[in-house]
């Protein structure tokens, strides 16, 4: 997938958020993709379940649980769930150069244990363990705005960012195989094409029930279902970003052989026909 150039679309609400205060935190959310983007400051990902690709102008990046991903948000970027709606997620936003609401030793605490530039993490259980209930607490704070709710706000972020600190030398993911990877590519880039699985395990020459497995096994689906989500994502983009086509058009563009093929699909997995998504989502 290509990454846009810098005029991707600025995320003014989140920016807005930030500028009100230097953090944003948004809890164990379930989202099925994002479109390209960027925004002030940095993003601290942290993976609870499932899988995910993230997009960024450095690569790109197969996420799963326990995944703790760092970047800077000022780049664009996106990510696309590989296994909706198992695919959970929270994400902290911090903007390091502003001080609004923040006291003078917080503020040089906080600078201190940033990280910097980006990178990645595959998490042990006590490390996830404290960065989930930092974010979860976090979230809380800054929903019930109680008395001092900034300085426990702070409180909480100061742990999560000692424990990033803490983390031994950064360390690759979680090794998804490079065959998954590359069929997951393929699938993605090859949505009109032949995507049977006898194709595919000839393409990449390995058994039908091998392939089957490592799906199972690395992104928590089968490979057909795999195949449907990623046709079925793709759909729903042409369906809100292109109303110049027609449903034949969609079909065809996402790899299904028929108009009423792509309906009785799209009705099953998202319960509304394709015509409905697309009104609701126009406001029609």
């Amino acid at each position: 997938m290509r990454t846009p150039d810098v005029t991707c679309r600025w995320n003014a609400e989140i920016a807005a958020k930030l500028d009100g205060f230097p953090v944003h935190v948004q809890c164990r959310d379930r989202i099925a993709a994002t479109t390209w983007h960027r925004q002030p400051g940095i993003e601290i990902h942290l993976v609870h379940e499932g899988a995910a690709t993230f997009y960024a102008a450095n690569g790109e990046t197969l996420q799963q649980a326990r995944q703790l991903i760092i970047h800077d948000a000022s780049m664009p970027h996106r990510f696309v769930a590989e296994t909706a709606p198992t695919y959970r997620r929270s994400v902290l936003c911090i903007l390091p150069e502003s001080d609004r609401g923040v006291a003078s030793r917080e503020s040089a605490d906080l600078r201190e244990l940033l990280p910097t530039g980006n990178s990645q993490y595959a998490l042990d259980g006590r490390a996830y363990a404290h960065l989930a209930d930092a974010m979860a607490a976090i979230a809380n704070e800054m929903t019930q705005r109680r008395a001092g709710w900034r300085q426990m706000t702070y409180s909480h972020l100061l742990h999560a960012l000692v424990t990033i600190h803490r983390l031994p030398s950064e360390a690759p993911p979680p090794n998804h195989s490079s065959l998954v990877r590359q069929c997951a590519a393929y699938v993605r880039d090859h949505l009109e094409d032949d995507l049977s699985l006898r194709r595919m395990s000839s393409l990449f020459a390995v058994g039908e029930e091998q392939l089957i497995r490592l799906f199972q096994k690395e992104l928590g689906t089968s490979f057909h279902q795999y195949v449907l989500h990623v046709k079925i994502e793709k759909s729903k983009r042409l369906l809100c970003d292109c109303p110049e086509l027609s449903l034949v058009d969609v079909a065809l563009s996402c790899g299904f052989s028929s108009s009423s093929h792509f309906s009785r699909a799209f009705h099953q997995r998202c319960g509304t026909p394709p015509s409905a998504y697309r009104r609701d989502a126009r406001g029609m």
